[in-house]
């Protein structure tokens, strides 16, 4: 009988003990300060950056320039460009992760968009090329489109043949860009702007 009474004397104290245990519990963690306990949250926090390419075209060293044409004629446009009175350049580099170091080369679709007094003519793009990240190049006018857009557009009255190449007055605005295909969301190179004036 003494040691059924001692068992359940022990078995008592024993759940006691575990509820004791339990209300000190509940009534500490309510009294921790909020801002310390999201401070120590967010020092666990790991932030990654987003990969992101950075770089810029520029036009005889100037990202935006102007063009006054002294005769509407295309092919006098593509001539100056040809000749070297304008120079494109490109230059890129890429802020890579560790999980995707920098690759050897970095594709590119080229887009020129051309828009007469305020109007949007065209826009096209071409075909991703291969470029060198973090090495200023020299970009031929035929990387962009601008010529043939401006060479297809047509005067009114004008019969076909007379058309061919030959610019409506007014104010022309080019706008290109260089958009890296892995990382079209983050893609901040900036874009070329030529504007161009036809008397």
């Amino acid at each position: 009988m003494k040691n059924t009474i001692l068992t359940i004397a022990i078995l008592v104290a024993s759940i006691f003990t575990i509820h004791a245990q339990q209300i000190n519990t509940k009534i500490v963690s309510p009294n921790l300060n909020p801002k310390i306990q999201l401070q120590k949250d967010l020092s666990k926090l790991v932030f990654k950056r987003n990969p992101k390419t950075e770089g810029n075209i520029t036009l005889n060293g100037q990202s935006k320039i102007k063009i006054e044409l002294e005769n509407p004629y295309v092919v006098n446009l593509f001539k100056d460009f040809k000749k070297g009175k304008y120079k494109f350049n490109f230059a890129f580099g890429a802020d890579y992760s560790k999980e995707k170091p920098r690759p050897e080369f970095s594709f590119f679709t080229f887009r020129t968009t051309v828009k007469h007094n305020g109007k949007i003519v065209k826009i096209l793009e071409r075909e991703p090329m291969p470029y060198i990240p973090g090495v200023d190049m020299f970009l031929a006018p035929e990387t962009f489109d601008f010529i043939y857009i401006l060479s297809t557009i047509k005067q009114d009255g004008l019969t076909n043949a007379s058309n061919t190449g030959v610019l409506p007055s007014g104010n022309y605005l080019i706008i290109l860009e260089a958009i890296d295909t892995a990382y079209k969301k983050n893609n901040q190179i900036d874009k070329m702007l030529i504007e161009l004036k036809v008397k």
